[in-house]
């Protein structure tokens, strides 16, 4: 076999390979009635530590997100269901990505929220993600909220790769 005919035959088992962005957008796209509210938070690239009289610099990397994610989730559904949330197990849905522009762009996190309660006020839903967020000292002051719908779903996972799906954090 020739060099000629091995490239031949992995473009074609490339065209039969399923593209991991489409198929992550198509299924996404199906949940997108499930999510009320979408949400932008910025991550600090570097914070502060006070250990004894030694002030310590911590550095943002990749493998901290999903404890940074994890801990906001536990605090906004604290502050959102309150007594439900931790003797009813009530909790909010969560569909989380980050991005980092491929290394050209300050770290951030998007997410999708839904299964709010039935008595929610929406107009209180910053000052609530503001105070989750001070909670969390690497997540940055800024952060902004909007209607989830099915154009969100496709931009946060504009950085999803074409055969892998690390940046949603499932």
């Amino acid at each position: 076999m020739t060099l000629f005919e091995i490239q031949q035959i992995i473009q074609k088992s490339e065209l039969h390979r399923p593209n991991c962005r489409t198929e992550t957008r198509q299924f996404l796209v199906g949940l997108s009635s499930n999510f009320q509210v979408a949400v932008t938070l910025t991550l600090k690239q570097k914070w502060y530590d006070k250990n004894g009289r030694l002030r310590v610099i911590h550095y943002l990397s990749k493998d901290d997100i999903p404890y940074i994610y994890e801990r906001f989730q536990h605090q906004l559904n604290k502050l959102v269901w309150k007594n439900q949330y931790d003797r009813h197990g009530q909790s909010l849905k969560f569909l989380r990505t980050w991005e980092d522009g491929n290394g050209s762009k300050r770290i951030h996190l998007h997410s999708a929220i839904g299964n709010f309660p039935k008595n929610f006020k929406f107009n209180t839903l910053p000052t609530l993600v503001e105070k989750a967020s001070k909670q969390c000292f690497e997540i940055d002051y800024q952060h902004k909220e909007d209607i989830c719908d099915s154009g969100w779903m496709e931009y946060i996972t504009k950085e999803v790769g074409k055969h892998d799906t690390d940046k949603i954090l499932w």
